[in-house]
């Protein structure tokens, strides 16, 4: 039923009350420590989201998750005072290192998602880290932090069946049409051996059913490739890639593909390698199919605990942000990376073309110690 005419004036002055409010407190100063004033604090302490108050160096000066022991892995008290590196487990903190570096590069609100293995089991969190304007300076800033773990487990699961649909419909087209295909073109072949003599032209007729069918059974298996999943192992990330180079180098004789994969780079973790494989092969699709590109360079490497997965060709370029197509390949590769705890950046490259850069942290977290909790 649609809200009444009354409820809706409600909300609205809710709201607008709720503006003021914030704007006055805004307006109040911090206390001397460099936390939130008293009237701020009791709005911080309401909240559902847990947050964090920083210095300008990165200590905790404010919290409001004491009694929330079953969102954190340390107490409350634990955190203040302490630098947030000397707290977090070492994979958050280069995330969160790198989260403060665009904060202050920009001097915006940047966001990421972590894992964090909780008493309760592997929980997933969305971040916000913003700057702390005073008088117009940068005092500090504020993180506010929501658990997302349910929605991560729908969305992990969506996925999950897309690949499970992915791989039955790989296996039909093999196990039925690739069947078939292959049985038209034995019989062709037969077909014309036996009319050879008695009638070349439909002996010919016969060799040319049997072409076009070698090149669609070609096309069902460049398919079935596309459509599997990556090869099993630490070093089936790189394999697959390479399958993905060799595999949209065959659309088209005017595309050349090169690889680039640092050799101490194995991703043994499943999803993990999944999902930069669909994102690689998205773009490198988008590339040779849709940007007129006929260079695509990727590249998979390891770095300070990060892997980074970059797709460069030399197409068309991205459009600006108001003109650039709003279909779901984009959004799906932001999905897949944020399913891995990763971001995705979409650059154009200096004489033309786009740069994909996939960073996510490698699949091994570590945790704190029992005695730490």
């Amino acid at each position: 039923m649609a809200p009444s005419r009354q409820t809706k004036a409600e909300l609205l002055a809710e709201l607008q009350a709720l503006r003021r409010r914030v704007g006055e407190l805004e307006c109040q100063p911090t206390q001397p420590s460099g936390g939130p004033s008293d009237a701020c604090r009791s709005v911080l302490l309401a909240m559902t989201d847990l947050v964090f108050v920083f210095d300008a160096d990165g200590h905790f000066t404010f919290t409001n998750a004491a009694g929330r022991q079953e969102q954190l892995f340390l107490n409350a008290d634990r955190f203040l005072g302490r630098h947030y590196a000397d707290v977090l487990p070492a994979a958050l903190v280069a995330q969160m290192n790198q989260a403060f570096d665009r904060m202050h590069a920009t001097g915006k609100s940047t966001t990421f998602e972590y894992p964090m293995e909780l008493p309760a089991g592997l929980h997933w969190f969305a971040a916000c880290i913003s700057p702390l304007q005073v008088d117009g300076r940068c005092r500090g800033s504020v993180g506010v932090v929501r658990d997302v773990t349910e929605r991560r487990n729908l969305e992990q699961t969506v996925l999950e069946v897309g690949e499970r649909e992915r791989r039955a419909i790989g296996y039909d087209l093999h196990d039925d049409l690739g069947q078939d295909l292959s049985g038209l073109r034995y019989l062709s072949d037969v077909l014309a051996k036996s009319l050879r003599h008695a009638s070349p032209a439909e002996a010919e007729n016969a060799r040319t059913i049997s072409e076009v069918a070698g090149q669609a059974l070609i096309k069902v298996r460049d398919i079935i490739e596309g459509l599997n999943l990556i090869q099993p192992g630490p070093g089936g990330l790189a394999t697959s890639l390479k399958v993905l180079t060799e595999h949209v180098a065959r659309w088209s004789d005017s595309v050349r593909v090169h690889l680039d994969c640092e050799e101490n780079v194995h991703v043994s973790n499943v999803n993990v390698a999944t999902q930069l494989y669909r994102i690689a092969q998205e773009a490198a699709t988008n590339a040779a199919k849709h940007a007129g590109a006929t260079h695509i360079h990727i590249r998979l490497s390891q770095d300070n605990g990060n892997l980074a997965l970059v797709i460069e060709d030399n197409g068309r370029g991205i459009p600006e942000p108001a003109t650039r197509p709003k279909g779901m390949g984009l959004r799906i590769m932001h999905y897949r990376a944020r399913m891995i705890a990763g971001a995705l950046d979409f650059s154009a490259v200096p004489n033309g073309g786009t740069r994909i850069t996939c960073t996510c942290p490698f699949p091994s977290m570590e945790h704190p110690s029992a005695e730490d909790r």
